[in-house]
């Protein structure tokens, strides 16, 4: 089987995002640029994050009624390149998305 067709589904989106590296106090402003079942891409020319930390991620968007829906997950980054950070979910017992991407 061909690695592509191993990787996850990526979703393009475009959404705000906070997060901090393990053991910070302070919150770094983001955004996503994409997201699949198992991680996403972080951009954010503010941080300084390395391959093998854990970070904290809380995204907020709205719901189909309009109410404020926010999502903390934990992660790892796996990558980092000018601005751009792979990140890895950890391991989750639900969907951490449930609510944020419209299923049609």
């Amino acid at each position: 089987m061909s690695e592509l067709a191993r990787s996850p589904i990526r979703y393009e989106v475009s959404l705000p995002v906070r997060f901090r590296a393990e053991g910070e106090l302070s919150w770094t402003a983001g955004a996503l640029a994409n997201l699949s079942v198992s991680g996403l891409c972080l951009l954010s020319a503010e941080a300084d994050l390395i391959p093998g930390q854990s970070v904290e991620l809380v995204i907020e968007t709205t719901d189909k009624f309009l109410r404020l829906v926010s999502r903390r997950i934990r992660a790892r980054v796996v990558w980092a390149q000018g601005g751009r950070y792979g990140v890895q979910f950890a391991k989750q017992t639900r969907d951490p998305f449930a609510g944020l991407v419209r299923k049609e």
